[in-house]
């Protein structure tokens, strides 16, 4: 856990877990703007979840050579495939 403090008093805390097991990390960011974290969750080091503060989940695919092929964005459930 880390916590930041900005001129005016507002704090901006961060926490990070591993579970090695899985191979998952998550991190998660509150800022003092929304009452919504943050959260980025990656699996062996590749983004395959993140939550904005505005509660909107994008979700990310890869191939097997690692390289991100789809994009789900959850504003509009809108699939769009990287190449």
């Amino acid at each position: 856990v880390s916590e930041a403090e900005d001129i005016r008093g507002n704090v901006t805390t961060s926490t990070q877990a591993v579970d090695r097991n899985t191979g998952v990390a998550s991190s998660s960011t509150t800022v003092p703007t929304s009452v919504q974290p943050q959260i980025q969750i990656r699996q062996y080091g590749l983004l395959v979840e993140s939550i904005s503060t505005t509660a909107v989940t994008n979700r990310y695919a890869y191939d097997a050579l690692n390289r991100r092929v789809s994009v789900i964005d959850g504003r509009d459930e809108r699939h769009v495939v990287c190449l």
